[in-house]
């Protein structure tokens, strides 16, 4: 009995579909989820058209892998800090925040930075310098009502110490134009200020690199 004759390049050739249409599947995925991370905060337009682009092309952008490899050269170079009880760090969604506390940066009343700061904060500003992400710097008090001296009271205190970490920064070659201050004064606690150790943790200038840019 003859054996019925294949038809050339018939093999397979009822699968071939299957190829395009899951790297179509792939596509409308990723081009999902970005229009979805256009909707959250702190996501610029900017960061959402490379996103595209990068789905199309099937790559990541150079924006969001820079901010991606961001927390462990932030982890690698600040470790030491960390372990001295100098800094935090944490990471969300929408930013890194390194938490710098104050008594390690400023005397008490003062928005100086004295000579302990010099160190822990130069190694940020140069792991900062390079990338393109906003940075805001929150300056933060206790509940201690200021008594006499050059700040009225602590809102004056905040900005005056996110300040002058900012002219730090500016100083050692990170720019400018990507950064912004806010003074908090006593209206953002982490702890009680019904103790000491607490308000020494509510005494602090919050450093965050913003996933936008």
């Amino acid at each position: 009995m003859r054996k019925a004759r294949k038809s050339v390049g018939s093999e397979g050739g009822h699968e071939r579909w299957l190829v395009s249409y899951a790297d179509m599947l792939t596509l409308l995925f990723g081009l999902f989820v970005v229009l979805w991370a256009s909707k959250q905060d702190g996501v610029s337009e900017k960061v959402v058209q490379e996103s595209v682009v990068s789905v199309m092309q099937g790559k990541e952008s150079e924006v969001v892998s820079q901010y991606n490899a961001l927390p462990l050269r932030i982890k690698s170079g600040m470790t030491p800090y960390v372990k001295k009880g100098l800094l935090e760090f944490s990471i969300s969604n929408k930013y890194l925040e390194v938490i710098v506390f104050n008594d390690n940066i400023f005397e008490l009343g003062s928005a100086e930075l004295s000579y302990k700061s010099t160190e822990p904060l130069f190694m940020l500003s140069t792991l900062i310098s390079d990338i393109e992400n906003n940075i805001i710097i929150e300056g933060h008090t206790d509940n201690l009502p200021i008594t006499g001296g050059r700040y009225p009271s602590n809102w004056e205190l905040s900005s005056a110490r996110a300040a002058s970490v900012l002219r730090f920064f500016e100083r050692k070659g990170v720019s400018p134009k990507r950064m912004s201050i806010v003074g908090h004064g006593a209206n953002k606690p982490v702890e009680s200020n019904h103790t000491e150790d607490g308000r020494k943790k509510n005494r602090r200038v919050v450093v965050k690199i913003l996933r936008d840019m």
